[in-house]
This record gives C-alpha cells, structure tokens and sequence, in this order.
C-alpha cells in the first residue's frame, strides 16, 4: 500500500485550519496542521522535507506568510506551496507568485477549487490560469 501524499497546513485560525485539515484528509492526504509559521519551521528542521506540499495563510501574528514562503523555497526549492488570505491585495499575489507560491487562493475557501489546486501542485501539473482575485472586480 502506497503512503499518503504529506500536506502541512498552516493558519493560525484554528476553525480554518481544522476545516482545512478535515477536508484534505478526507482526500486521503495525510496532513499537519501548525498554528504559526514559526511552528511551521521547527517541524521542517532538516536536510530532506518530510511533506509534499504546505498550504500556509498570509496573515498571521509572528512570521507572516510571505516571509515563511520565502524561507521554505530557500530551504526546498522544488516545495510547492499554496498562499491563503482573507485580506489579499495586488502587490501580495505579485510578490506571492514571485516568490514562487504554486498558486494564492482567497478566502473564503471554496473546497473544490482547492482539492483541484492541492491535485496540481501535488501532481506536478502547471497552477492554474490567473482568475481575477475578488478585490479586483471592477
């Protein structure tokens, strides 16, 4: 029997991050969920990663997600990493993408979207077309 694909979940919302979790288990992924970017990282300690895809909010107390995007490319470049926020801008998705995110999703969270995200990003398939993020609708 094959091991379950590794997903770390990180939001510091814990109705989120427990929605999150729920969702992609039920998936059949096998996922962990941290609280904090900074409690992120002392799980990541280590030469080899021990998941296959992290899912982190932006907008977090400590180290915010840009931030722990940009250490988890340096230490895993080929990671690929989904961003989640609730309070998204332009120059956000800009330097998201930039810094190498698979894809930046906005709250509120719709479950199919994410599972085709999370397939793609696990499967080494290209992220999706850039759709217009909400705060952009005019």
């Amino acid at each position: 029997m094959n091991n379950p694909q590794s997903i770390l979940v990180v939001d510091d919302d814990a109705e989120m991050l427990k929605a999150l979790t729920f969702a992609l288990e039920k998936e059949g992924y096998a996922v962990t969920g941290q609280p904090s970017a900074d409690s992120a990282l002392s799980s990541l300690r280590g030469d080899t990663p021990r998941f296959d895809l992290v899912i982190t909010d932006i907008a977090m107390p400590g180290m915010t997600g840009l931030p722990f995007l940009t250490a988890l490319k340096k230490a895993f470049p080929a990671m690929p990493v989904i961003l989640i926020t609730a309070y998204g801008d332009w120059e956000q998705y800009r330097n998201a993408l930039g810094e190498g995110a698979f894809e930046f999703l906005c709250k509120p969270i719709d479950k199919t979207q994410l599972l085709a995200c999370v397939r793609r990003a696990l499967g080494g398939e290209p992220p999706a077309p850039s759709a217009t993020p909400p705060w952009d609708a005019f």
